[in-house]
């Protein structure tokens, strides 16, 4: 049975030959999630609270701390199975998120770290998809986009309102 699940979830990148991945569908991949730092200026801490996350909801994982690049970290996580990655960034350190990129389409979204053991438990347990889950932080993301070009707009025109004040007191 094992040798069947094998040979029908490996394949190779088409874009590069010596890229092999096991493509386990999230519900039966040994490992559900691989942490990893963009790089190692990234604090410890920030992998470890991660990692306690995932485990405190069940999930197995996989720590990637070594000193390579983050390719290199996405592509050892590709050729043992792994469907999330989960990389700890500079982003992380000041706004609470972490980037998730999905193993097979390799696209990545942004979720706070505060809801990513639930965001990936429930992909694992077949409860939610990528898609859905991406489909949703797009939309943060334009909600967010929206909201900081209103405060950007409103801080402008204050300004502007307040050199006026100050211009006709001059006057």
């Amino acid at each position: 049975v094992m040798q069947g699940v094998f040979e029908h979830t490996f394949y190779v990148r088409p874009d590069d030959e010596a890229r092999g991945v096991f493509g386990f569908p999230a519900e039966v991949a040994p490992f559900k999630a691989a942490v990893m730092a963009v790089d190692s200026r990234i604090p410890d801490e920030f992998l470890h609270r991660a990692r306690s996350a995932l485990t405190a909801a069940g999930l197995s994982v996989i720590v990637d701390d070594s000193g390579v690049a983050i390719g290199r970290k996405y592509a050892r996580a590709d050729e043992v199975g792994v469907p999330f990655a989960v990389t700890i960034d500079g982003v992380t350190t000041t706004e609470g998120t972490v980037t998730v990129r999905e193993r097979d389409s390799m696209r990545q979204i942004r979720v706070a770290l505060s809801d990513l053991a639930a965001t990936i438990g429930a992909m694992c347990r077949g409860e939610d998809t990528w898609e859905s889950v991406e489909a949703r932080a797009a939309g943060a993301d334009a909600a967010t986009s929206v909201a900081s070009a209103v405060v950007g707009a409103v801080t402008g025109a204050v300004a502007a309102a307040a050199g006026a004040v100050s211009s006709a007191f001059a006057a």
